[in-house]
């Protein structure tokens, strides 16, 4: 919680707004404190709307999605960035078959 405290508050005294503030806002939240994914998401959106291309965070931000059972839009970023020729392609794959997998498998 300490780091999201300081990502918070560089981003308030940043003149230029800088995403690298809110993408690790956005991953301090969702690390620290799992049940409030919205505003880690709402912190990872922020990030895209600086950098929108940005595919590291546009990544973990279809994970938050996932996540917060938000599938529909996860599944169009995941689209999007397997899409691109990004490090991030072969990350949508893994994520894609640990989505497959753990949906198919019955709980212990």
């Amino acid at each position: 919680k300490a780091a999201t405290r300081l990502y918070k508050d560089a981003a308030k005294i940043d003149p230029k707004q800088a995403p690298v503030c809110y993408h690790g806002m956005g991953q301090t939240i969702e690390a620290s404190d799992p049940e409030n994914l919205p505003e880690a998401i709402a912190a990872y959106r922020k990030a895209l709307e600086i950098a929108p291309k940005d595919t590291t965070v546009l990544f973990n931000l279809a994970v938050a999605l996932e996540r917060q059972n938000e599938t529909e839009e996860a599944e169009t970023l995941m689209s999007l960035l397997r899409r691109g020729e990004q490090p991030q392609s072969s990350l949508v794959d893994s994520w894609g078959y640990v989505r497959w997998h753990t949906r198919r498998t019955p709980p212990a």
